[in-house]
C-alpha cells in the first residue's frame, strides 16, 4: 500500500486489521506492505528484488 504521507506504526496495525478482515471473509492470505510513495520510488528501493517482483506482479486497488 503507498500512501503520500509518512507512515507510523497506527496506520500500519489498521491496514494489517483491514486486510485480516479480508483474508477471513475470502479464506486468502496476503501480505500487505505499508510505503510512504517517496519512499517506495527512491532509486535504492528500485534495485531491490521485491520492488522488482512488485513492479511486474503487484496488482493496482
Amino acid at each position: 500500500m503507498l500512501v503520500p504521507f509518512a507512515v507510523n506504526n497506527s496506520l500500519e496495525e489498521e491496514a494489517f486489521s483491514v486486510a485480516y478482515d479480508v483474508e477471513l471473509l475470502f479464506g486468502v492470505v496476503f501480505w500487505v506492505i505499508v510505503y510512504e510513495q517517496n519512499v517506495w520510488r527512491s532509486r535504492k528501493l528500485s534495485v531491490t528484488p521485491l520492488f522488482q517482483n512488485i513492479a511486474r506482479e503487484g496488482v493496482t486497488v
